[in-house]
């Protein structure tokens, strides 16, 4: 009978310890697949130097789309209704084109997100 009693009790023990490694190795994994983040600026200043020249040969002239805008201002007593429309309008080049601030990515929860300000100057 105690021999039935050590052998039940090494095997509890066998399958304790396996199920022990076993939530080790998940709780492993589970540690590695947290959210990440990188900084992408210098891999963006790069890229911002090409992408005016790929502009001004693939993108210009362009047409823009007419724009009407309508505004109403009442300072005291008497309103004022005005409307700026802006028709016939083409884009011609393109001088500079840069990075505005910090460029980020974030990897959580197998969803990536980049944010990226960018600046023209110079439009023709």
């Amino acid at each position: 009978m105690r021999i039935l009693s050590v052998i039940a009790f090494g095997l509890v023990c066998t399958l304790a310890l396996t199920d022990a490694v076993v939530l080790t190795k998940i709780e492993d994994e589970s540690a590695r697949n947290g959210p990440l983040s990188a900084s992408m600026n210098n891999y963006l200043d790069v890229i911002m130097i090409q992408v005016g020249p790929w502009m001004n040969a693939n993108l210009v002239p362009m047409a823009l789309p007419d724009v009407v805008e309508g505004f109403e201002h009442r300072p005291i007593l008497i309103t004022y209704h005005g409307e700026l429309a802006l028709t016939n309008g083409v884009f011609h080049t393109i001088h500079s084109v840069a990075r505005n601030g910090n460029a980020m990515m974030h990897y959580d929860r197998q969803l990536l997100r980049v944010s990226v300000g960018a600046n023209i100057r110079q439009l023709g």
